[in-house]
């Protein structure tokens, strides 16, 4: 195994419980494995990223008069969307970085001793000396080897980017804001999309009193106005309108978050790393060629993935319904011939799935699950 990435997207009205949720999330996923509460959030080691908008935004930049600006011409909308952009850039930036190994450049980071003069240096600041924070809370908690620079101890230094401090874990990128309009969202899936990574939203959704009240006990309050209007506007996730909005879970946030909820988030990270977004064919012939290789690789070993678990749920119920063993030994040679024969037709190019088949996981595995047991009905 190797690194992987993921996003996770937040999203709902202001005062939906959003960064208490990411809060929480980040607290328990990022706990050194040996210290993992039951609920196992997720598996591997993990670097989390929490993103908070409203502490890269100026709060200055009113979201009541600019986001929801209908005419958008307003000095402020242009400067809202500039920082929304350069927020999208920076976590491209990142990515691309983690995945071709290139983290010691996040370890080099000066500090930074003159408040940004630009919206991209803001953004960038912001956005990078978090990462690098995150990068160094998981070393502390692993208890990896060199030691690490910090305020107030300035003798100390890290041997920064030792390819094996962040091999074979996950690095979360959680984007906490409104995201109110499908299109916000979209530009993360895109990302994801070209780098090949996971991909997922949770939408904390509560009725629009629920979050009028929790907004009045806020020290920076939004707007009751700007509550109300954006729950008007507020684009759920929804497969129906875009089946990129498939791995979504839906919370309902007016109450507290039970445990129940914890192991369907839990549940919902571990799916989107397993099946992380297939990137789009590239037109350019000659990278066209090279896309499809990589693609046909990626579909095959996803393929060959969902096949080995669905024999293996056959199995697990074969024996549990008491069938001999000499029954289950020829089920199970028959299964993985079918397998075999299914996998074998994907690498040669006589059997294609159709594009919204092998691009979601949940449709991809029903179209292998009735091969294989046509294949298998076959032999």
């Amino acid at each position: 195994m190797t690194r992987r990435c993921l996003i996770l997207i937040l999203c709902g009205i202001p005062g939906a419980g959003k960064s208490t949720l990411a809060s929480n999330l980040e607290r328990d996923i990022d706990r050194p494995t040996s210290e993992r509460s039951k609920r196992k959030t997720l598996l591997r080691a993990t670097v989390t990223t929490w993103i908070c908008f409203d502490d890269v935004i100026p709060h200055s930049i009113d979201v009541g008069s600019v986001a929801l600006d209908t005419n958008g011409i307003t000095k402020d909308y242009g400067i809202w969307k500039a920082y929304r952009l350069q927020i999208v850039k920076t976590i491209d930036d990142i990515i691309s970085k983690v995945i071709n190994g290139d983290i010691s450049h996040f370890y080099e980071l000066p500090e930074q001793e003159h408040e940004a003069t630009s919206i991209s240096k803001h953004v960038e600041e912001i956005i990078k000396t978090a990462f690098k924070s995150s990068l160094l809370k998981y070393l502390d908690q692993n208890e990896c080897g060199n030691t690490v620079s910090r305020e107030g101890d300035k003798n100390k230094t890290r041997e920064f980017g030792k390819k094996n401090d962040f091999e074979d874990i996950d690095f979360v990128f959680v984007m906490d804001d409104n995201f109110y309009y499908r299109s916000m969202r979209y530009q993360y899936f895109q990302i994801c999309r070209k780098y090949n990574i996971a991909f997922c939203q949770i939408h904390m959704h509560c009725s629009v009193d629920v979050a009028l009240e929790r907004n009045s006990s806020r020290n920076n309050r939004v707007p009751d106005d700007t509550i109300i209007n954006m729950a008007t506007r507020f684009e759920a996730p929804d497969v129906s309108k875009g089946s990129w909005e498939e791995m979504s879970l839906q919370i309902d946030a007016a109450n507290e978050l039970i445990e129940d909820t914890w192991i369907s988030v839990s549940a919902l990270l571990c799916k989107a790393l397993d099946y992380p977004v297939q990137p789009m064919i590239v037109e350019d012939q000659q990278q066209k060629e090279q896309s499809r290789q990589s693609c046909l690789r990626s579909l095959i070993h996803q393929g060959d993935q969902i096949l080995r678990r669905l024999i293996t749920e056959r199995m697990k119920l074969s024996k549990e319904t008491g069938m001999e063993k000499s029954e289950m030994k020829m089920q199970s040679e028959k299964l993985n011939q079918a397998r075999q024969e299914i996998l074998k037709s994907l690498r040669d190019a006589n059997l294609s799935p159709p594009p919204d088949e092998a691009s979601y996981p949940s449709r991809f595995k029903i179209f292998l699950e009735k091969l294989l047991d046509d294949h298998k009905n076959s032999l």
